[in-house]
């Protein structure tokens, strides 16, 4: 009896296991590898990369689409597993990962807006100015020429 009981044991164990196999797509965000990947990306300075922050945040997408369908439970014969705090575990890294990379897109676009803004003001201010010659209004349109053409 004890042997049958122990044999039983060992086939919802090794069911349990196969069961919980479904975390593996995961494991880049337990051990900390999806964390650590999109902090080298942060730290590109590239002019495409916005391609790339999309790329990663599409990716993110589907693993939190993934993550919704898991239920909260898994049912075995003998007893129930529940796996939503480790599905919850999860989503919260996946969404902190989502926010860095939210806060860093952010944070450039926010530079580059306060960029425009001073190029935006010295040429204001540059406009105000009476012009008197032929070589300050020559000035005044190369600055014009820049600024429309190359920003």
């Amino acid at each position: 009896m004890r042997a049958a009981v122990l044999d039983h044991l060992q086939t919802h164990y090794v069911e349990c296991q196969e069961s919980f196999r479904i975390y593996d797509a995961f494991l880049n965000f337990v051990n900390q590898s999806a964390a650590k990947e999109i902090a080298k990306l942060l730290e590109k300075k590239n002019q495409n990369i916005f391609n790339e922050y999309s790329t990663y945040l599409n990716a993110l997408k589907k693993y939190e689409r993934a993550l919704a369908k898991f239920p909260p439970s898994i049912f075995f014969p003998l007893f129930e597993v529940s796996i939503e705090s480790a599905t919850e575990s999860i989503r919260d890294i996946i969404k902190e990962l989502k926010q860095k990379i939210f806060g860093f897109i952010e944070g450039n676009l926010f530079k580059s807006m306060k960029g425009i803004c001073n190029i935006y003001s010295d040429f204001a201010l540059y406009l105000r100015k009476s012009l008197n010659t032929a070589e300050e209004v020559e000035e005044m349109e190369k600055k014009m020429y820049i600024i429309i053409y190359f920003g």
